[in-house]
């Protein structure tokens, strides 16, 4: 008798272990190895700063979080973090940092070099890149001025997690004024376009970060 419900047992979880699994339904997509079924709530991932997704150790390709730093669902692609969102915007103050993949970008507080800065979540990578500049060197009358227009250009800089200005001598004392970079992270082979358009007393400044390849 012992035997035989054994030997049964055996049976039922070796026929569950190699079946789909089903959450709230009794019967799960065949191409499915689980299938959650719900009409009212949703599923919750992990949900991790910065700091405890790169503590994560040797993390399987395909790993997926949820990135609470840069409010992102984020996943593993076998050499590093990549947000799911190809294009992140942000309505910050100076100082405040705006994230995608491994690239941070943030409005700089210190005075006479009020332009972008650029640092990386982990490690370091090497950029090339252009910025445009697209400023006053006053504030302009209620309706218009003409403006001013630069480039600058870096190659083959290495940035870290530390921010570090890339247009270094950029000031832009105008609200309204505009700081586009397009950045090449020769590291990760991946291409961004970052915009700033700078706010009253450079606060409530819109910044956005789009991956373009």
């Amino acid at each position: 008798m012992i035997r035989s419900f054994l030997f049964s047992a055996f049976i039922f979880f070796t026929t569950l272990l190699n079946a789909q699994v089903g959450i709230n339904t009794s019967s799960a997509d065949a191409s499915s190895i689980l299938d959650i079924t719900s009409t009212s709530k949703g599923l919750l991932i992990p949900r991790l700063t910065n700091t405890q997704m790169n503590a994560i150790s040797n993390p399987a390709t395909g790993l997926m979080i949820y990135n609470t730093t840069a409010s992102s669902l984020y996943y593993y692609n076998g050499r590093n973090w990549v947000s799911r969102e190809d294009r992140i915007t942000a309505k910050v103050d100076d100082g405040v940092a705006v994230q995608l993949d491994n690239l941070r970008a943030m409005l700089s507080t210190t005075n006479l070099q009020r332009s972008l800065m650029i640092a990386t979540v982990s490690g370091t990578i090497t950029i090339s890149g252009t910025g445009e500049n697209r400023q006053l060197s006053a504030i302009p009358p209620a309706g218009g001025a003409t403006g001013t227009y630069g480039v600058w250009i870096r190659q083959s800089n290495t940035f870290g997690t530390s921010f570090t200005h890339f247009y270094a001598n950029g000031h832009f004392p105008a609200h309204g004024a505009v700081q586009i970079l397009k950045l090449m992270d020769e590291t990760n082979g991946h291409a961004y376009e970052v915009v700033l358009m700078v706010g009253s007393s450079w606060k409530n400044n819109f910044i956005s970060i789009k991956r373009i390849h």
